[in-house]
């Protein structure tokens, strides 16, 4: 029996962050913490962060230690975190960074949900230029598709927006070591192999890192070339022995780790070249260690040969304790539910026990597969009959949503219509009160000044009329006064048609009303708007905001949106996030009815920048600055 190759490579993904600051001293020290963190050298991070002095970065050191260390975050560290609010945009790319880190340690979330978290980091990081913090995130997305090893279209995306952020060497080496072990993936089936050089090329890079774990690291997959593509025993017995002396060289948990996995590939590797005996003694030296928040696909990969290898000796008994384990462990694994296979140990003792069934089966054979015939006949008409009934869920859910979608449409028509009525007649009531002030105080007061004029004209040579100096100053105080009746109507006239309310009251208010209707969620954030903005600015944002949540529910098919508004350095920054079906952004130009032509028109209006980030299938992210 030709047993597939299954190498294992564990790989480390370490949140790294660098902080915006206003002192330069500051930022060097955030970087020297980026530096140790993805080497590993813990010591020097707890050393370095002792002088962070931000709440936000100290919390967020505590969350990746944590994840550099044991490779997932407490849910109590990570709480006390998110309960410190980032203050500025360096920080919120950190907080969705760490985000995602603690979501890829636990088993209770989707792969769409740690991708969303790092994809946000990314874009964020890559829209104001903050290379480091982009690097981090891509990292992320490329280390997580290769340890899945679910989706190899999307690591080769990532790669693509990766290769732009090898600011230093050990980015350089993560990129060639991803895309090697990528087209190791991909040349499997058909027998192709990378160029050895390569190989040679990607040990360089990691030596320039003088990481033992990256040295080691490159080395083993080296080996597993060797191993897969050529059955090189001696290179690959020469590699894999350089890369557990890598190992050596340093204690943590990560290289106990990383040396557990090499251990398996040794243990392959004997099992390859037929050295079952052998394979038995390592695999069970390996079961015996016990590593704290350990991969169970690698105790599983164990327990997989460790039967292949009892099996090919003829022990049975053992053979089956193994499968047992590894049962129970593909429970764990949740992996049970999808490939139940039929067990090969169990069948070989019920066939022991019970031969002389055998001749009756071979008999029953037409039976069986008369019977099979029907079963597998009604098992289509029942997924035919299934298939419809989805069907016209799908059709009746489809209407419902539709119809949720005028409704709320409709809401949206009615409140603006009644925001416009409202508006018009507070315009006519001003207006009305304008000409009450004019006619009442204003032109009384106007109508004094002429007398007094018309009184001084006339007698302004008669050497009669005394006390002329005194008519001169009533005269001018007259002026005044109407001067300053001008300013207070003025002055009244500007205050505006959201006086009362403001710009951040009122799109909270707008959420909380769609929210209402509990099928779409909105929820808004703010950063630094405690002031009041210009009433004609404000006015203007508020239907930018109006008209992208209307986007939304007649074109996303969102459950959830995301709005953040952030004054920073006299820039509002909008993110507008929804996790609907997302569009194809390039096609834009044609997509008039989706209303975007009018809001970037509305933007630049304003002489601000607007940005669209969509892809099917995996939500819209819109980001708007507007200077204030």
């Amino acid at each position: 029996m030709k047993t597939k190759v299954n190498f294992i490579i564990i790989l480390l993904c370490v949140g790294i962050s660098t902080s915006y600051s206003q002192n330069n001293d500051e930022i060097n020290l955030l970087k020297k913490i980026l530096f140790h963190l993805k080497n590993n050298n813990i010591e020097n991070v707890e050393e370095q962060s002792q002088r962070i002095t931000s709440p936000f970065m100290q919390s967020f050191v505590d969350c990746e230690l944590q994840f550099v260390t044991f490779q997932k975050i407490q849910s109590t560290t990570f709480d006390q975190f998110r309960s410190i609010s980032p203050t500025d945009q360096n920080q919120q790319i950190l907080f969705h960074i760490a985000y995602g880190d603690y979501l890829s340690g636990t088993e209770k979330f989707s792969d769409a949900s740690i991708i969303k978290q790092y994809e946000t980091a990314f874009h964020m990081a890559k829209a104001h230029d903050k290379e480091i913090l982009a690097a981090e995130a891509i990292r992320r997305i490329c280390n997580y598709f290769f340890k899945t090893q679910k989706n190899i279209s999307s690591l080769e995306e990532a790669l693509t927006r990766y290769k732009h952020y090898l600011y230093d060497p050990y980015e350089q080496y993560k990129y060639n070591y991803y895309s090697l072990g990528l087209k190791m993936q991909q040349n499997y089936a058909t027998g192709k192999s990378a160029p050895s050089t390569k190989f040679s090329t990607l040990i360089h890079l990691a030596k320039r890192t003088a990481n033992p774990i990256l040295i080691g690291e490159a080395l083993q997959l080296t080996g597993s070339y060797y191993m897969i593509f050529h059955q090189n025993k001696d290179s690959t017995t020469h590699y894999y022995t350089l890369a557990s002396n890598s190992y050596a060289h340093c204690s943590n948990l990560s290289c106990n780790i990383k040396s557990y996995g090499l251990e398996i590939n040794r243990a392959i590797l004997l099992f390859e070249n037929k050295e079952y005996k052998q394979t038995i003694a390592k695999l069970d030296s390996l079961r015996a260690k016990k590593l704290p928040y350990q991969n169970l696909q690698e105790r599983l990969s164990v327990f997989q040969y460790l039967k292949s290898a009892h099996l090919q000796l003829h022990n049975y008994k053992q053979a089956y304790q193994a499968q047992e384990i590894e049962k129970r462990i593909q429970d764990s694994l949740d992996l049970t539910k999808h490939k139940i296979a039929i067990n090969d140990i169990q069948t070989f003792y019920k066939t022991k026990e019970k031969e002389h069934e055998n001749l009756q089966l071979k008999k029953d054979k037409k039976n069986l597969l008369l019977l099979s015939g029907i079963l597998l006949s009604l098992g289509l008409c029942i997924i035919f009959l299934l298939y419809k009934n989805m069907l016209r869920k799908q059709k009746i859910a489809a209407q419902e949503r539709e119809i949720e979608v005028q409704r709320i449409d409709k809401i949206l028509k009615e409140q603006e219509l009644q925001t416009i009525d409202a508006m018009i007649l507070g315009q006519e009531k001003e207006r009305q009160r304008i000409a009450n002030d004019l006619h009442d105080d204003l032109g009384s007061t106007l109508a004094s000044a002429k007398l007094h004029f018309q009184h001084l004209h006339k007698n302004i040579q008669n050497p009669k009329i005394k006390d002329k100096e005194a008519l001169f100053t009533q005269t001018n105080l007259l002026l005044e006064e109407a001067y300053q009746q001008v300013r207070t109507i003025a002055h009244e006239k500007n205050s505006g048609v959201m006086a009362n309310q403001g710009l951040l009251p009122a799109i909270k208010q707008l959420a909380k009303k769609i929210s209402a209707a509990n099928k779409l969620q909105i929820t808004v954030q703010d950063y630094n708007l405690e002031e009041r903005l210009d009433n004609t600015l404000e006015i203007s944002i508020f239907r930018i905001i109006q008209e992208l949540i209307t986007n939304t529910i007649k074109h996303a098919d969102a459950t959830e949106v995301d709005i953040s508004l952030t004054n920073h350095d006299a820039l509002l920054n909008i993110i507008v996030e929804d996790n609907g079906k997302g569009f194809d952004a390039t096609i834009l130009p044609n997509k008039d009815g989706m209303g975007l032509k009018n809001i970037e028109k509305r933007v630049e209006y304003l002489e601000g920048t607007f940005e669209i980030d969509s892809t099917p299938h995996k939500g819209t992210n819109i980001i708007i600055n507007i200077p204030i």
